[in-house]
Formats: structure tokens, C-alpha cells, sequence
């Protein structure tokens, strides 16, 4: 599937430099979550990053503008997601 997903978008195994994982989800699901990233992560030599769900939809909703940025002095989202 992710092969079929990576052709879709024309993009092949070597163009990715990172993954980026998130949860929530049971305890069985986190692990075959964390798992194959980190299979992934290692087979390809890239980085695995832990990823906040709630950053990453605040950084979208920032980005469409639906929402302003952080306040000077309060936290914004990471660099990993900057990239």
C-alpha cells in the first residue's frame, strides 16, 4: 500500500529523508504503529520523528490561515514539522 501511495504522488523510496509517526490509539495499535515506522526508518536510513496530532493540526490550521500564529513567547511547532 505504501508503495501504491508513493507512485500515486510520483515520488519513489529514496525521496523520502524522514517519518514521522503519531498516535493516539490502544496499546496493540501503538506498537505495530511505532514498529513499522521505526522498520521503515531503519531499512531507508532516515529519521523517525514523534509527531503531537494536536501540533500538527494547529500547524495546518496556521498555515490555511484559519487560526493566527503562537503569541511572542508561547511555544510554536516544532522545526521536524517545519520542514
Amino acid at each position: 500500500m505504501a508503495a501504491e501511495l508513493l507512485g500515486a504522488a510520483g515520488l519513489r523510496w529514496s525521496d523520502i529523508e524522514r517519518i514521522a509517526w503519531s498516535g493516539p490509539g490502544g496499546v496493540h495499535r501503538l506498537r505495530v504503529g511505532i514498529a513499522t515506522a521505526r522498520g521503515l526508518a531503519q531499512s531507508l536510513s532516515v529519521e523517525l520523528v514523534g509527531v503531537s496530532s494536536l501540533r500538527a493540526l494547529a500547524l495546518a490550521a496556521v498555515r490555511e490561515g484559519a487560526i493566527g500564529a503562537p503569541a511572542a513567547g508561547e511555544p510554536g511547532p516544532p522545526d521536524s514539522l517545519l520542514r
